[in-house]
C-alpha cells in the first residue's frame, strides 16, 4: 500500500491497522487503547498466525517437487488438520453474531475473506458442508462491493473504485520506492 505521503507500507497487519485507523468513523477499526481495539488486534493476529499459517502448509505442498507425493500428502494433511481447528474456532466466534469483532464489519472481516477461501481453493474442505457458519459469513462478505472490487483487481478484470485506489505496482516499482 502506498500511504498519503507516497511511502510504501508492506505486511498485511500493518496495512490493515493503517486502514482501520483511517476508517474509525466507518467502524473498520477502533481507537487504540480501547477494549474493542484489543479484540480487533487479537482477531487479526489470530487470523494471521493461526489460520493463515495453517493454510500455508497447503500452499507449501505446491512448492514441492512433482514426485514428492509423501511430502505433499503430509503437508496437505497438516494443512487440513490445523486449519480445521481454526475454522471450527472461528465458526464458534461467529455464533450469534454477524461480524468477527464488534457490531460492524471491520478489517478483520476483510482479512478473513481474503484467506478463508483458501480452504476450498486448496481442495482441503467443502466449507459449505463442513463449516456452514463460516460459509454463511463468507457469502455475506462475498456480496460486499469492496470484496467484489478486490476480486476484480486480483483477477485483472474491469473494476471501478469507490475509494482511493490508484492502480498497482510491480515488485520492481515497490523495491524502488522502498529504497528511496
Amino acid at each position: 500500500m502506498i500511504t498519503k505521503d507516497g511511502k510504501p507500507l508492506t505486511e498485511s497487519l500493518a496495512i490493515l491497522h493503517n486502514i482501520a485507523a483511517r476508517g474509525l468513523d466507518k467502524g473498520l477499526g477502533f481507537a487504540q487503547g480501547t477494549k474493542k481495539f484489543d479484540e480487533l488486534n487479537w482477531m487479526l493476529s489470530y487470523l494471521h498466525t493461526t489460520l493463515h499459517s495453517a493454510l500455508g502448509y497447503g500452499w507449501n505442498a505446491y512448492k514441492l517437487e512433482e514426485d514428492d507425493h509423501a511430502g505433499k500428502a503430509f503437508l496437505r494433511r497438516l494443512a487440513r488438520e490445523k486449519s480445521a481447528e481454526a475454522y471450527a474456532y472461528l465458526q464458534r466466534v461467529l455464533e450469534g453474531r454477524e461480524w468477527l469483532v464488534g457490531d460492524t464489519k471491520t478489517v478483520a472481516d476483510a482479512y478473513f475473506i481474503g484467506i478463508a477461501r483458501w480452504g476450498e481453493d486448496l481442495g482441503l474442505f467443502d466449507i459449505a458442508r463442513e463449516f456452514p457458519g463460516i460459509h454463511k459469513h463468507m457469502a455475506r462478505l462475498e456480496a460486499d462491493p469492496a470484496v467484489i472490487f478486490a476480486h476484480a483487481i486480483e483477477d485483472e478484470t474491469p473494476h471501478e473504485s469507490s475509494g482511493g485506489f490508484r492502480g498497482q505496482l510491480t515488485v520492481q516499482e515497490l523495491d524502488t520506492r522502498l529504497a528511496a
